[in-house]
């Protein structure tokens, strides 16, 4: 596909309407709030999969060379940068749940709400 037509579709192609996010001061602001809904369905729909026997949670990366906050770097794989997910799979190799790691900066916000800071 030409940049040209796949910059023209990204154009068009939205998850979720931008004026219910949170200003980047907010400390409840997440960072995966234009492809929530998305990522909520996608949920939804492994969900109804029965599940294994014997189930395991793992971290994936999916490389890329994209310029964004949520890029992860391991200097021990092949593929050294890329987004890091949580998944919930079988002994088959078959994915129940995704949850993609938002970043260093939602999970100094989610556990500051756990501790007292003085």
């Amino acid at each position: 596909m030409p940049a040209n037509k796949f910059e023209r579709l990204r154009e068009f192609l939205h998850f979720n309407d931008n004026n219910g996010n949170l200003p980047l001061s907010n400390l409840d602001r997440d960072r995966l709030f234009k492809i929530r809904p998305l990522l909520e369905k996608i949920n939804e729909n492994l969900a109804k999969i029965p599940l294994e026997q014997y189930l395991c949670i793992d971290e994936q990366i999916c490389s890329t060379k994209s310029r964004n906050c949520m890029k992860r770097y391991n200097p021990n794989k092949p593929h050294k940068w890329g987004y890091k997910i949580q998944v919930l799979s079988g002994s088959s190799g078959f994915t129940y749940k995704i949850e993609p790691d938002p970043g260093k900066e939602n999970i100094l916000r989610r556990t500051k709400s756990w501790c007292s800071i003085k």
